[in-house]
């Protein structure tokens, strides 16, 4: 009885101390900077949309940064693991909430704080005249039949240069270069009259060239044409079924990465999107297979004018916060996502990030 008095007596006035919000164990926040969603400042602090939007949750919580929550870095296939083993972390990094998820890791999911898709990033179909033409002779017989008729001009520039070293000494061929000159003004029948044949040999050999060269140019102009189409079409991606047999990029360890594997195409895994990125600019890849948001966000922010997201999503995604199982934050998480969603707030850290 005596001890009853006693404790409801400390309990009315506040003689046993509860615990409060600022002695809660700190909150770690694994986030990876191999998404898009997060990358870091030149002196490594973390920015981009997913910390804005853990910044205004954690507003909401009344959550101070530095005394209630951090930040930490880590690759991306290890925020599940590092959440799952700290009961007192949460990740988040455009992850996208998928069942094998759940069953490979003792996690949770928040309710989806964005309603996102996997997109293709490709380079804009407008090319220079350089880069059709570099690209054409990457044909097989476009190649052969180039070289074949800068060979055979060569050729018969050395052999008029012979004979009219040998034969018909009164010509106007004054050396090798000469010769060849005479060989390629003739054989395209451009003839300027700077050098004409005067004895007859020169002129049956003259005559003998120009037929043998007007099918050669056809031939080679032909295969130049074709190759130019061939690879105008080759390089055109409109839709998803396009990028069969293309080079295509992906980051690893994301579901983009298993949502490229049905594709058709040669995939290229890469540690961060800024690999991958770096990657299609300097012509290694085709296209980028990542999530959406994440590919506008970089043309948005860097203004690039030679990359475009192709219209359409691989599919689906629901962006997520990761927690440990029985967190006793989700709930409150939850509610906060909802109540930001519902205000707008998460449509303007959108509209900041990836533009309209």
């Amino acid at each position: 009885m005596n001890a009853s008095l006693f404790l409801t007596g400390m309990l009315l006035s506040g003689g046993i101390p509860t615990a409060s919000p600022s002695e809660s164990p700190m909150i770690d926040v694994f986030v990876s900077d191999s998404s898009g969603c997060v990358q870091r400042d030149e002196r490594g602090q973390p920015f981009g949309p997913d910390i804005d939007r853990w910044r205004a949750i954690a507003g909401e919580l009344e959550l101070t940064e530095d005394v209630d929550y951090r930040f930490r870095f880590t690759p991306f296939g290890e925020i599940f693991d590092s959440v799952e083993n700290n009961p007192n972390a949460v990740g988040l990094s455009c992850i996208s909430a998928t069942s094998r998820r759940l069953r490979n890791y003792r996690i949770d999911y928040s309710f989806p704080y964005y309603e996102a898709g996997i997109g293709v990033m490709m380079k804009s179909q407008d090319t220079s005249a350089l880069e059709t033409l570099m690209n054409a002779f990457r044909n097989e017989d476009f190649r052969f039949a180039t070289i074949l008729l800068f060979v055979s001009i060569f050729i018969a520039g050395i052999i008029a240069f012979v004979l009219t070293k040998l034969i018909a000494a009164d010509d106007d061929i004054k050396g090798p270069f000469g010769g060849v000159y005479f060989a390629l003004v003739t054989s395209s029948t451009v003839g300027y009259g700077d050098i004409t044949p005067k004895s007859r040999i020169m002129r049956i050999f003259a005559m003998v060239m120009i037929l043998f060269f007007i099918p050669m140019y056809g031939y080679q102009q032909g295969t130049m044409t074709s190759a130019i189409t061939t690879a105008n079409l080759s390089n055109q991606v409109n839709s998803l079924s396009d990028l069969r047999g293309k080079r295509i990029a992906t980051v690893k360890d994301t579901t983009s990465a298993d949502a490229t594997q049905t594709l058709g195409g040669k995939v290229h895994l890469k540690e961060s999107l800024e690999e991958a990125i770096s990657a299609i600019e300097a012509g290694d890849v085709d296209a980028i297979v990542f999530d959406a948001p994440a590919l506008r966000q970089h043309i948005h922010t860097t203004g690039a004018t030679d990359l475009q997201v192709l219209g359409g999503k691989l599919s689906e995604e629901n962006y997520v916060i990761v927690l440990s199982q029985g967190n006793d934050r989700k709930w409150e998480i939850d509610r906060t996502i909802l109540k930001l969603r519902e205000t707008g707030q998460m449509a303007r850290i959108y509209q900041r990030w990836y533009g309209q």
